[in-house]
């Protein structure tokens, strides 16, 4: 991404999908394999051409609230999945962990320009999924969710959470999506 002719092509083509789909946003991938640099610009050129209310998601696998934070503030990302405070859930929720972790996690919002702009999590395509996470345990999986739906940030949730999904990891986390009534419910 360093050289201009692969940062034009990547951005005609992310401007080009912006005109023909017109989506809301983008989620970025591995955002920490890529030069801040090129974040910089991609976002800001994007921001330009999309408007300020175009969303762009980034992905930076850390539990680290301080190297999340300076992504959002110096990257110019709209929102970032909140590895930390996924980290803490599955501690708290599954693990048994204390929940002052929890409270812990919490407390460094204050380190983020706009923490109600983090995306919350359980699981995605690269985790365990949550029953998995939480041992097959449906009421702490169910707590879980309580938890994500009523705290702040934007919920997001993988498709088969709502069907208690398994697969501690590739390929049972990527699953194929299974209907049929759901044992959380």
């Amino acid at each position: 991404q360093e050289r201009d002719d692969v940062y034009q092509f990547l951005l005609a083509r992310s401007l080009q999908w912006i005109d023909s789909a017109k989506p809301d946003g983008y989620r970025l991938d591995a955002v920490k394999h890529v030069p801040a640099k090129f974040w910089q610009r991609y976002l800001g050129d994007v921001k330009k051409h999309a408007g300020p209310d175009f969303v762009l998601l980034g992905e930076l696998y850390s539990g680290d609230a301080q190297t999340l934070a300076k992504a959002q503030r110096t990257y110019g990302f709209h929102s970032l999945f909140d590895f930390p405070l996924y980290f803490a859930t599955m501690d708290a929720f599954c693990k048994k962990k204390p929940l002052g972790r929890l409270a812990d996690t919490i407390y460094t919002d204050r380190a983020y320009d706009a923490p109600e702009r983090l995306v919350t999590l359980l699981d995605n395509h690269d985790l365990p999924r949550l029953l998995s996470s939480c041992a097959g345990d449906m009421s702490a999986a169910l707590q879980a969710l309580v938890f994500q739906l009523t705290m702040r940030g934007i919920p997001s949730m993988t498709y088969g959470t709502e069907v208690g999904a398994r697969g501690q990891s590739e390929p049972d986390n990527r699953g194929d999506m299974r209907f049929g009534k759901s044992p959380l419910a």
